[in-house]
């Protein structure tokens, strides 16, 4: 991180099918028929809940979110609040100094 003002020094832009090949999201173990093909976690209840137990304890960097932005929806490293849908966990770890946006939908013009 650029320690003047805290933003991420490098950006990387990838298609959901990239994200999923280097990242190796896990499936949710908590609903049999969660969305994104049983991969993402909800923003409530015991899936949250459990989100956060993977946050807490060091897995900050397997936290991924999915989120609604101003020309569609996007996923996102890291746990966020802000325009959230919902959550992925990943088995590999995206590096800290990296920002990424997954385009998941684009808005229509």
């Amino acid at each position: 991180m650029n320690s003047l003002d805290n933003y991420p020094e490098w950006s990387e832009t990838m298609t959901y099918e990239e994200w999923v090949a280097k990242f190796k999201p896990t499936y949710n173990h908590l609903v049999r028929d969660a969305s994104f093909e049983g991969m993402m976690f909800e923003t409530y209840g015991n899936e949250l809940d459990f989100v956060l137990q993977v946050v807490n304890k060091g897995g900050k960097l397997l936290v991924w979110t999915y989120i609604d932005g101003d020309n569609g929806t996007y996923i996102v490293e890291g746990y966020r609040l802000v325009n959230r849908i919902g959550y992925f966990i990943c088995d590999v770890p995206f590096e800290e100094s990296t920002a990424y946006e997954v385009e998941v939908s684009k808005d229509a013009q």
